[in-house]
């Protein structure tokens, strides 16, 4: 279900035969009862808004009711310009030109297929934004107060792996199935950044958590060779690569893809962190605290 209704505007007779064909309804008016039939304010919105279509339209006309519609909060999108401009196949260069969306393929099918794709990229578009916020607040955030507080920071080489592989688990979000919603969706400005603040700020006091268990007398989640930075970069690169399954909702399942492609991703910080590769030191980790650490993020 996209939730969206179609409005047939034509500058010809009544067509209530076409109407039917199209499965748009018949309740189909002339210009002159919206325009000069005497109804104004809520009646006229009201005629407007329950109508199927409308007849023997002028330009001026077309715009009034797309007007109309925007005034109770409509999203709406015809060939020209409206929320969303429209240019059918075989369009002019102008009407082209002007249009935010060209169909390239003739049909209302189209519009259905637009409609769902856009609805598609923007979902993703909001939760890759989401997910790149909530991932630097997590670094930052973390290694702010740890300089503050304790005076200790992740060494540089371990950083720039992080950001690595977050880059390529986030790769994989382009071959996720993504969710369409049934009605018009808007960009929520205040909304979105603030879940990126809190997952980022929750991120960093999960490691700050783990990095506390450190000073207790049975050591916390520590391995039993290696260092306290090793740990904390399995924690930031693990916890950083699972946060696409949540921001991406939970309305389609994830594909296989995206789920091997994560997981692949997660395993080269661990043989990292089990053979203490990035710590100079050739002893391995103990199995055990691996699994702990992996239990923990």
């Amino acid at each position: 279900m996209l939730t969206y209704v179609a409005y047939l505007l034509t500058s010809q007779h009544f067509f209530f035969e076409t109407c039917k064909m199209l499965a748009l309804g018949t309740k189909v008016y002339g210009s002159q009862k919206v325009i000069h039939g005497g109804f104004s304010g809520t009646t006229q919105h009201d005629l407007v808004e329950r109508a199927d279509g409308f007849a023997e339209v002028f330009p001026e006309h077309k715009y009034q009711v797309f007007e109309t519609l925007q005034q109770r909060g409509h999203l709406t999108a015809m060939t020209g310009d409206a929320d969303c401009g429209i240019a059918v196949e075989g369009a002019s260069e102008v009407a082209q030109a002007a249009a935010d969306i060209i169909f390239l393929a003739p049909g209302l099918s189209t519009i259905v297929l637009a409609i769902k794709i856009a609805r598609q990229i923007f979902d993703r578009v909001k939760a890759y934004i989401q997910d790149r916020i909530a991932l630097c607040l997590h670094l930052e955030v973390y290694l702010v107060m740890s300089i503050i507080i304790i005076n200790e920071t992740v060494r540089v080489e371990l950083i720039v792996f992080i950001a690595l592989f977050a880059d390529l688990a986030t790769v994989a979000e382009a071959y996720d199935s993504v969710h369409s919603e049934e009605r018009p969706v808007e960009w929520q400005l205040l909304k979105n950044p603030i879940i990126s603040v809190v997952l980022g700020t929750l991120l960093a006091l999960g490691t700050w958590v783990i990095r506390g268990t450190l000073y207790l007398p049975n050591g916390g989640v520590i391995q039993k060779f290696g260092s306290v930075q090793e740990i904390l970069f399995l924690d930031v690169s693990l916890t950083g690569n699972w946060l696409i399954f949540v921001t991406r909702g939970g309305k389609t399942r994830p594909f296989f893809q995206l789920i091997a492609v994560t997981l692949g991703v997660d395993a080269i910080p661990t043989i990292f962190y089990l053979f203490g590769w990035l710590s100079g030191k050739s002893i391995q980790t103990n199995p055990v605290d691996m699994a702990r650490q992996w239990e923990d993020s």
